[in-house]
Formats: C-alpha cells, structure tokens, sequence
C-alpha cells in the first residue's frame, strides 16, 4: 500500500515533479513560508482553517479529560460509535480512521477494555478479527 504521504509534496515550492518521490522533514514544509523570497506562502484561509481545527480538538481533549478518559480513548470511542450501519467497527476499521498502526490500535483497544470502555468479542469463526 502506498505511503498516504507520497504525494503530498508535489505542490509544494521547489519541488521537480510530482512523480519525483523523497522523504520530507518539517524544514522542506516550514522553510519556504519563511522564506521572503517564496512568493507561494500558506494562504490566509488554509491557516484559518487550521487553526479552527486546532481549537476543536482542544475542545475534545480537555472535554475527554474532564470525564476521566484520554483524548485518544475519547478519538476511538468516536469513532466506534460514528461508524455507519453498513461498517463492522474492527481494530483495523479503527487504525484507519484514528490513522494509527494496527498494533498501536490493539493497545488502544485494550486499555479502553481494561477501563471499561469497550468490550471486544471475536467476529465469528474468525479469532483474528477483533470489534473493539
């Protein structure tokens, strides 16, 4: 599977070509925003927009401490209970959404368990595959 990341560097300033690939750090992204000579700068809306994410997941952090959970049990049980009818909620299904690593996924899922938050069960004949 593709690194969900490959791409994203196409469009940023001094990039060859969008099929030229390479690792990127945070100075290939914060640099030419910095730069005076960079005439292609964050536009106004995209910081906006993140800073307005940035304040709606404060707002979920601190109201999932205020009930004794962590934001990242908080984040799973969101997710688990916005899943639509036609989604089995696996440790997989959570992974993606969270955009974790499936082990990181498991360990998620067994301190919410161990809390009381979610009870997982085998699906079917099929003891690999948890629903958290």
């Amino acid at each position: 599977m593709p690194n969900r990341l490959s791409n994203a560097h196409a469009d940023l300033p001094g990039s060859s070509s969008s099929a030229q690939r390479h690792n990127m750090s945070c100075y290939d992204i914060l640099e030419p925003m910095r730069s005076k000579k960079s005439k292609k700068r964050m536009p106004a809306p995209a910081a906006e927009f993140r800073h307005q994410l940035r304040l709606v997941l404060q707002f979920s952090e601190t109201a999932a401490q205020k009930r004794g959970l962590r934001p990242q049990q908080h984040q799973l049980l969101l997710q688990i209970a916005g899943a639509s009818d036609k989604v089995v909620a696996t440790i997989g299904y959570a992974a993606e959404r969270l955009g974790f690593r499936h082990n990181t996924a498991v360990e998620l899922s067994n301190r919410s368990e161990a809390a009381g938050l979610v009870v997982r069960k085998q699906a079917g004949s099929d003891r690999r595959c948890a629903l958290p």
